[in-house]
């Protein structure tokens, strides 16, 4: 009788969000206990897992199926453990090559952990089956996924059908996070028709469009200022609070009937039908924001800009273009910081629906935009003089770090930008309904 093994490592760095994934573990065991099919499979399982530990157990245990539960930055790696138990990044090339020595060996792996979609992407050059998470999950939407991918692993299930399984026992549970594993097939490496980011199911989150049409669409791009100064390369307590910030966007955007796209590493592409649904979560989510700098310490502070633009979008076979993303995307970059930058055309639609206070800041000139787009910043009655004071204290701390190890006394153009910012703003009194303010609240988990 042939024996599957089943491989399970965990990390859980120190100064990283305690996870609870023993209970994971147990959870995973338990389901093969009540299986009539127990005597088939084996589980390994290792903690506080360093990076020469994933080779060696590889070597050693020989897994058909490679689970990992803990820390993912995206971009940035996968978080194992180095000697002390302290945070060690591990690049997404170095994964990819490591499982290379692996192709005859290993059937699936199991990226359980925030933003490990791009990881999986990588692996699958030479993995039959990854599934990664193609933005933050929460513990509790984790550990039922595995509950549910492996409930079916033991009934000798299809791997599609157990990544089916899985998704669907977090949906059961009543957790929204159904749409955040994929699975990604090295003979057809795109994302499963589950995942909000997979531009080949972008005919479900946009339903008229077609690869011969266009629709008229509000497209909102967030981001987040001196992103690339906030995070250092083995900074994953600061990619926890994108995580978290990103997290509470992305809620914000489904209570408003918008859709994320896609991440674009430090914010969020997001789509609405309605201009005025998409300004008043943008609005919301930057009162959020600006609410949350009197309650949280200041370097657990991300300043957020917005840009907003309405026009034609285009579905193509793998992605969605247009001018109009990438308007959005030059008008972000005017935003104030912790502000909101439109354009005329988003103003017209929405001036005589919504009440808020804009200043117009002319006729811009945008890189790689043919004509010049009229804008407006929408001002945000919470970022008072204290919130910019704030922004500029944790600015200034940033820079003062990175002075310290470089010695780059230059003033980047947004502390200039801070500096020379207006102190005052008007009222907004916006109403946007009753949603409940989460701000402060939010946890990651992942």
């Amino acid at each position: 009788m042939t024996i599957k093994t089943i491989l399970i490592l965990a990390a859980n760095p120190l100064k990283t969000e305690h996870l609870r994934l023993d209970k994971e573990v147990e959870e995973i065991r338990t389901t093969l206990e009540r299986s009539p099919n127990r005597d088939h499979f084996e589980i390994e399982s290792r903690g506080a897992v360093r990076p020469q530990d994933l080779q060696t157990h590889l070597y050693n245990l020989k897994p058909q199926i490679l689970h990992f539960s803990g820390h993912g930055g995206g971009e940035w790696g996968l978080a194992f453990e180095d000697e002390d138990g302290g945070v060690k990044g591990v690049s997404t090339e170095s994964l990819a090559d490591l499982f290379k020595l692996f192709t005859k060996e290993i059937q699936c792996v199991v990226l359980n952990a925030c933003y490990a979609v791009v990881q999986a992407e990588a692996i699958c050059q030479h993995i039959p089956y990854v599934i990664g998470m193609n933005q933050k999950i929460g513990d509790q939407a984790a550990r039922k996924f595995a509950e549910g991918f492996y409930r079916a692993i033991w009934d000798n299930r299809s791997i599609e059908d157990a990544f089916a399984s899985g998704v669907s026992a977090i949906a059961l549970d009543g957790i929204p996070e159904e749409l955040t594993p994929v699975l990604l097939k090295k003979d057809n490496p795109k994302m499963d028709k589950n995942a909000i980011s997979d531009v080949s199911n972008m005919e479900n989150i946009l339903p008229q469009f077609s690869k011969t049409t266009q629709s008229l669409a509000t497209i909102v791009l967030s981001d987040i200022v001196n992103f690339s100064r906030h995070i250092g390369s083995d900074d994953l307590y600061k990619l926890q609070l994108v995580e978290r910030d990103l997290f509470l966007i992305a809620q914000l955007c489904k209570n408003h009937g918008g859709e994320v796209l896609k991440t674009t590493g430090d914010g969020l592409l997001m789509y609405f039908t309605s201009a005025v649904k998409a300004v008043a979560c943008a609005i919301e989510i930057q009162n959020n924001f600006a609410q949350s700098l009197s309650k949280l310490p200041t370097e657990e502070v991300l300043q957020h800009r917005i840009g907003i633009h309405l026009g034609d979008v285009f579905y193509a076979s793998n992605d969605v273009i247009g001018n109009t993303v990438n308007i959005a995307a030059r008008l972000q970059s005017q935003a104030d910081i912790g502000g909101i930058c439109i354009s005329e055309t988003v103003y017209n639609s929405v001036k005589n629906q919504l009440n808020f206070d804009v200043k117009y800041i002319g006729n811009l000139d945008l890189k790689n935009i043919a004509e010049s787009i009229s804008a407006y910043q929408i001002l945000i009655a919470g970022l008072t003089s204290q919130a910019k004071e704030i922004s500029s204290k944790t600015d200034s701390q940033t820079t003062q770090e990175k002075q310290a190890k470089s010695g780059d006394k230059k003033e980047s153009e947004d502390e200039k930008a801070i500096t020379n910012q207006q102190n005052t703003v008007g009222d907004n009194n916006i109403q946007v309904g009753n949603i409940q303010n989460v701000t402060g609240n939010i946890t990651f988990n992942r």
